[in-house]
């Protein structure tokens, strides 16, 4: 059932109405604008994600605070319905813009083909109102969903965004009898909060495989088989995972299992998260939650006899 305030029920009662959609965006990546914490040293509590704002409105719409864009981009997507049963709906969303839209600093393209739309959530909420421009009665939400597939091209990206009944598409048996974890790390099953794990820093040195820094302090192979997410420079919004991290004369350097797209350049700052390699000894010594821990490493291996 949809939500309305009464005086959009009001609205939906009388002979004329306006209204224009509103797409909320967030993203996986940092608002630049917002404080910044952990072991790099900016500040305190982890950084809110960024959120973009959309409208097909002929104007700019103001609502909660927030303020949606009508143009650069441009938005548009296909229809949305409404279903009892447990089916994924999907819901095509697209983006027109040139180079010249810049998206947390980057340009549009370059941004979606860096990974910048990866994991994102979308929310698309209609506001219906008396004449246009006045928000006041609020909105009803038409739909929300994760991007599931990111299409860029020159002009445009199309994100395809399922809804959240996708989750539901799990594998079964859910647990197999392994010598390693079968939680992912940061899971529901693991319960650590990623956030709480987060390290900030800024590259001193490197290339497209391999970057350095100063700024972190944690023993070498700390980060190994994690994440680096860039919030700065031309990268902004790509992610890549850690080959290898390794700790020498206080110069970090992370090793790359494929290259970025752009050499990331000295001072773009990066989120980075560590990695596990789902042993016991890694669940106990690098994060204390050994009582999460779901392997069976004493469980006897594979023989075979003739």
């Amino acid at each position: 059932m949809k939500q309305a305030s009464s005086l959009t029920r009001s609205l939906l009662a009388s002979t004329q109405l306006l209204y224009a959609d509103l797409y909320t965006l967030t993203l996986i990546v940092a608002d630049p604008g917002a404080s910044l914490g952990g072991y790099g040293g900016y500040g305190y509590g982890p950084p809110a994600p960024a959120q973009l704002f959309y409208t097909d409105a002929d104007q700019n719409l103001v609502y909660d605070g927030n303020t949606w864009l009508c143009t650069h981009p441009a938005v548009a997507r296909t229809g949305v319905k409404c279903s009892l049963d447990l089916s994924v709906d999907t819901v095509e969303v697209s983006l027109f813009g040139a180079a010249t839209d810049l998206v947390l600093g980057v340009p549009f393209p370059q941004f979606a083909f860096n990974g910048g739309f990866d994991g994102a959530t979308v929310s698309i909420d209609r506001c219906f109102m008396p004449t246009y421009g006045d928000t006041s009665a609020g909105v009803v939400n038409l739909f929300f969903g994760n991007v599931s597939e990111v299409k860029p091209s020159r002009s445009a990206v199309v994100l395809t965004v399922s809804s959240q009944l996708e989750l539901l598409d799990l594998d079964m048996p859910r647990n197999l009898l392994s010598p390693g974890c079968i939680h992912a790390l940061f899971d529901t099953g693991c319960t650590l909060t990623q956030a709480n794990y987060a390290a900030y820093d800024w590259v001193t040195a490197g290339s497209a495989l391999s970057i350095n820094s100063t700024g972190l302090n944690m023993p070498a192979g700390y980060f190994t088989q994690g994440t680096i997410l860039f919030t700065s420079g031309a990268d902004t919004g790509a992610t890549a995972t850690i080959k290898e991290h390794t700790l020498v004369n206080g110069i970090n350097t992370f090793s790359l299992m494929t290259p970025m797209n752009a050499t990331p350049a000295v001072g773009d700052n990066f989120t980075v998260f560590p990695g596990c390699d789902k042993t016991m000894a890694t669940c106990r010594g690098t994060f204390n939650n050994l009582a999460h821990f779901r392997g069976w490493p004493f469980v006897p291996s594979p023989t075979a006899s003739t």
